[in-house]
């Protein structure tokens, strides 16, 4: 098929207020910025598919504010302690409301296990879980997908790489790169080396980009500045997911996501009843577990009898590193015992 009658999507990942607010959770620096490129692109342009992706952690996620004796930002193995951000029903979680959003737009929700993160919007970072992002895409029959959004070198790359590898030869992949920003510069430049070595284009959201020059135009809806009402007269309401559960008090990881439903459901820049419920279920588990955690981070911490650089500093295998975060969030303090044995290095013994 002609590039001209290619079916296109278009992919906005991460614009909530925890990323782009200068006091959110984890605010990009400038984020604000894409907001008004990123609507005046849909406003202009014709998308077969708008996905809304959103960073989305339950109340229990391996958080640094949770995990006793780690600092956010702190690193085992492949796994970044990250400040809390995003959770569920939050308004740092809500979609910035300056960013135009139709009903019919999809929403697809990332980073629900609270194991692990989801940089990439198709799977968990452990590939254990994933979201119903590819299927809907097969489904729609994408041919072009074009992502935006927060952050650069972090949930956009993750996304745009899976999504060439996930997509193979059926898709084109290109990353609008004036309607994303970055965490740092050194972070960004890194991110389109890989992106350029994976074959995504980097295209700008400007007529006189070959590339983008060829999406049809479509009538102009409303202005280029905030959020507005929708196209079809719909306030903020976006596609929600299918059903979700509600909360467990007990420790099992949620069920990976269903697709969306199509037509107004949740509107995306409140924070739902379910927040204080989800707190309230959070702080029943922490006090049930807090001896347990306790015992955890002393034997992570404080039982470094092994060598001066601590039992964390010594898992040499990413996996066994996967693994003792799992431990950690089950407070199974035998396991990470034998994940410590069985990671440290020989000669720190």
């Amino acid at each position: 098929m002609a590039a001209a009658d290619a079916r296109r999507c278009l992919c906005i990942i991460d614009v909530q207020n925890d990323f782009v607010l200068p006091s959110g959770g984890l605010a990009v620096p400038n984020g604000a910025d894409i907001i008004p490129v990123i609507n005046h692109v849909r406003r202009t342009r014709k998308f077969d598919l708008v996905v809304v992706c959103l960073d989305w952690h339950p109340f229990d996620h391996f958080f640094g504010s949770g995990a006793p004796g780690f600092a956010p930002f702190a690193q085992l193995g492949a796994q970044t302690i990250w400040p809390d951000h995003c959770m569920q029903d939050s308004q740092g979680a809500a979609v910035h409301p300056d960013l135009h959003v139709e009903p019919t737009d999809v929403v697809v929700r990332c980073g629900l296990s609270p194991l692990t993160d989801s940089y990439s919007a198709f799977r968990d970072n452990d590939r254990s879980t994933v979201s119903p992002l590819l299927e809907i895409l097969k489904a729609e029959g994408i041919q072009e997908l074009y992502c935006c959004g927060l952050a650069t070198e972090f949930c956009l790359l993750f996304t745009a790489l899976d999504a060439r590898i996930l997509l193979e030869k059926s898709c084109e992949v290109f990353v609008l790169q004036d309607c994303c920003r970055g965490i740092t510069e050194d972070g960004v430049a890194g991110a389109k080396e890989k992106l350029a070595l994976e074959q995504v284009a980097l295209v700008r959201a400007a007529d006189d980009d070959p590339v983008f020059g060829r999406i049809p135009r479509r009538d102009v809806v409303g202005g280029d500045g905030g959020g507005g009402d929708a196209a079809a007269g719909g306030g903020r309401a976006l596609a929600t997911l299918a059903e979700e559960e509600d909360g467990d008090e007990d420790d099992a990881a949620p069920a990976a996501p269903t697709r969306p439903s199509a037509g107004p459901g949740d509107a995306a820049g409140s924070a739902g009843p379910s927040a204080a419920a989800g707190a309230a279920a959070l702080r029943r588990r922490n006090q049930s577990k807090a001896r347990r955690q306790q015992d955890l981070s002393d034997t992570l911490h404080q039982g470094a009898a092994s060598g001066p650089a601590g039992p964390l500093d010594m898992l040499a295998d990413e996996d066994l590193a996967l693994e003792a975060v799992r431990a950690v969030w089950t407070a199974d303090v035998g396991r990470v015992k034998e994940v410590l044995a069985a990671g440290a290095d020989p000669c720190l013994r």
